[in-house]
Formats: C-alpha cells, structure tokens, sequence
C-alpha cells in the first residue's frame, strides 16, 4: 500500500485464547445489526475530537469528501472482515486487515510525531499500537 511502511508482526502471545476469540466473534456475529452501527457511530463521533480530526489531515486520509467516504467504508468493511474471518490464522482475511490497519496506524503516528502535532515536552507522546 503507497506510503503505509511495512511493520514485521510480532509473533501471537502464549496467552491467547483463540477458543474464547472465536466465540467472542461468533457473538458479535449473533448481533452484527446492532454492533456494526454501534461501532461505526463510535468511529463518527471519533471525528469530532480535534487532535483525531487533524491526524487524519496530516495522514492524507482526508484529502476529499470521498477520500474520506472511502476511509470510513473500508474501516467498516475491515470491521466485518474481523468479525467474520478466522483470527487464529496469520493469513486469513481479518489478520490480514488487522496488519494494514495497522500499518496506516503506525503511519498516521509517525506523520502526526514527525508534524509536531504532539509535544513530548508537555508529556503528549503517540504510543505505538
């Protein structure tokens, strides 16, 4: 993907339960309606908060209207991907999404580090996902 770095994955922890995960899914599933417009009001509302609002300039994921239509339709998408796709395999549709999410996180950080947007002065850091 153009201007998202590539980020090695870091191998799964000895903790994870992909049992309990895929019947965390399957739930999510059982209500996917009510969820999928409570996540996707919760990534609206993400708009309104300035600093996010200003990332997203930074990072380009906002050039236009529908650039910006395109953002929010692919993280919803990528949201039922998640759902829907099996975690536990490193290749599968949601790990996949899961990595490119990622990615454009880690880039949205650097550019927003790189702005100035965040003072490590005032104890404003970005943390890395």
């Amino acid at each position: 993907m153009p201007g998202i770095p590539a980020k090695q994955q870091r191998p799964d922890p000895e903790w994870v339960n992909w049992d309990s995960i895929g019947r965390g899914q399957a739930h999510w599933m059982r209500l996917i309606g009510p969820s999928f417009v409570a996540l996707n009001a919760a990534l609206l509302q993400g708009f309104t908060i300035a600093r996010f609002s200003e990332v997203l300039v930074l990072a380009g994921y906002t050039q236009s209207a529908m650039a910006t239509w395109c953002r929010f339709r692919n993280t919803a998408w990528a949201i039922m991907d998640w759902f829907r796709h099996p975690l536990d395999d490193p290749d599968s549709d949601a790990r996949q999404s899961i990595y490119k999410v990622r990615c454009m996180h880690a880039f949205a950080r650097q550019v927003a580090q790189e702005s100035g947007l965040f003072r490590a002065e005032e104890g404003e850091v970005c943390a890395e996902n």
